[in-house]
């Protein structure tokens, strides 16, 4: 009898094994990411030479609509001819807003999820739209998605009193003020390039950037006094995640330097800057 207990344990155990490795198997596939085929019409064939080491820049930002042959992005003569590629020639037309709308690698949009806001009108017109895809918030986008944008309005609807207004049961409204949000989230992520910033850009080109730049020249650590404003650490030091290929490079702040204290740059979709408003989210969030 022992001895057949043991074949038995020892084939419950192989049973075991197999079916954890199909579980690794299965979720080595699912992280993987989506790499596009550059094989067929968009993007072009040899538009790669302008992801700069980075992930496939497609759809391209509006004022990058050419990948020249020094392997940037840009829009002046010299990015689109002599060797260079012109997004717009095959792939691309301009929106009456100035972006560029493209045609995308097959697979690049995930099903939208039938769960996203948690209101069932809502969740069904925007599944219905597929309005993530026709934004931008693709598997080639690798620093924002459609399923965290959803993700996101679940959570922060589910933490307490304030909650993100679906319109009290009027779809109309509710939908106006989730467009509203994607709008402002667009344009603070990145203008003319949606969705690609999580991190501030130093735009102005100042070693200072990550102080200010501001247009009346307030540094962000000096924007306190409200009830939540974070403590401004002189001692902290940062280097940003994010940032775009004709900037100087990302913003930093460190101790000692003419940054000291200056951490306090705009992050995420909305951009929230300063102590004020990042205590705040702190305290409305967390």
């Amino acid at each position: 009898m022992a001895k057949k207990d043991k074949k038995k344990d020892k084939k419950k155990d192989k049973k075991k094994e197999k079916k954890q490795e199909k579980k690794k198997e299965t979720k080595k596939k699912e992280e993987k990411k989506f790499v596009p085929k550059l094989d067929g019409e968009c993007p072009p064939k040899g538009w790669d030479r302008c992801n700069q080491g980075g992930p496939l820049k497609w759809p391209p930002p509006a004022d990058g609509l050419c990948c020249g042959t020094s392997g940037w992005l840009g829009k002046s003569w010299a990015h689109c001819n002599n060797g260079g590629i012109n997004a717009m020639d095959k792939c691309c037309s301009k929106t009456k807003h100035g972006h560029l709308k493209c045609v995308l690698p097959e697979g690049s949009c995930e099903p939208p999820p039938d769960d996203c806001t948690g209101d069932p009108e809502i969740d069904a017109v925007l599944k219905k739209s597929d309005i993530g895809c026709t934004i931008g918030l693709t598997k080639l986008n690798p620093t924002y998605t459609w399923k965290g944008f959803c993700k996101a309005i679940r959570q922060y609807n589910s933490i307490g009193d304030r909650k993100l207004y679906l319109g009290d049961g009027d779809c109309k409204k509710g939908l106006s003020n989730v467009a509203a949000l994607l709008a402002q989230a667009m344009w603070e992520s990145g203008g003319d390039a949606p969705w690609s910033a999580c991190d501030e850009n130093n735009y102005t080109g100042s070693k200072t950037a990550s102080c200010t730049q501001r247009a009346d020249g307030s540094r962000y650590d000096s924007l306190i006094g409200q009830p939540h404003a974070c403590e401004v650490d002189k001692g902290m030091s940062m280097t940003a995640v994010t940032y775009a290929s004709w900037t100087p490079g990302p913003m930093k702040c460190v101790p000692g330097t003419a940054t000291e204290g200056c951490c306090w740059w705009g992050r995420g979709a909305i951009q929230t800057t300063g102590p004020n408003n990042y205590g705040l989210l702190n305290h409305e969030v967390f």
